[in-house]
């Protein structure tokens, strides 16, 4: 797997096989993989591994019967997985069981189900690894454009409590990421100029927050709440 630098923040691409041991460590976390686990000869990831840089592509699961013994679960991804836009079906994963039975194809169908979603989650959950360059650097202009927007503005209007609300939000995923979130960079920067011309907006949100704005984590969680509750 590759990284690149975005204003600052350092992304991991993930590959195909970090996707499917993704899906299948959460489907056992929630708890509802127990049954099938007991039933699995092995889940493998695939040795060919392809990094992806695009979230134009579905993952699938799908199971049937192996020529000679058990039921496999095949799982692909199909659809673009790249920056430059390469299509294509390339395997990720097995999972066997050696049975036979209906009860093993019901439980090895609702496999398939639950690694679906779980793949899904979990692209969602770190969707930034998954986006190409040129939209990472969009949105980074974007962030910038709309920041400045934001400082010039004589009047802003919006529900304190609510900001508040997401300002404890923003703060939680940057601690949790120790400030290598996308834009962290952009907010800071802009979160200096907005506390400059908009001091009374920032005094009522410390009221209404029952503290002050003081750590470069706080004023980037605030313009981060700003931004995205305008």
């Amino acid at each position: 797997m590759s990284t690149i630098i975005i204003d600052g923040t350092e992304i991991i691409r993930e590959t195909t096989a970090d996707l499917f041991n993704a899906a299948l460590r959460l489907a056992r976390e929630s708890g509802r993989f127990a049954e099938i686990d007991s039933i699995l000869n092995y889940a493998l990831d695939s040795h060919h591994e392809h990094e992806l840089s695009n979230y134009e592509f579905d993952t699938r699961f799908c199971t049937n019967y192996g020529g000679s013994e058990g039921i496999y679960i095949d799982a692909f991804i199909d659809g673009r997985f790249n920056e430059s836009g390469e299509s294509g079906i390339h395997r990720i994963g097995t999972l066997k069981t050696l049975r036979r039975d209906l009860d093993a194809m019901e439980l090895m169908g609702k496999a398939c189900g639950l690694l679906t979603y779980f793949a899904h989650q979990h692209i969602v959950q770190e969707f930034v690894r998954y986006r190409p360059l040129k939209e990472l650097q969009s949105n980074i202009e974007h962030m910038q454009q709309q920041t400045l927007e934001l400082q010039q503005m004589e009047v802003i209007r919006v529900d304190m409590k609510r900001l508040v609300k997401r300002f404890n939000e923003e703060y939680k995923l940057l601690y949790e990421h120790n400030d290598n979130i996308l834009g962290y960079r952009v907010m800071l920067e802009a979160a200096e100029g907005f506390l400059e011309t908009h001091g009374s907006f920032v005094r009522n949100f410390a009221w209404c927050r029952g503290d002050y704005i003081t750590s470069d984590r706080e004023m980037a969680a605030f313009m981060f709440a700003l931004y995205k509750t305008l």
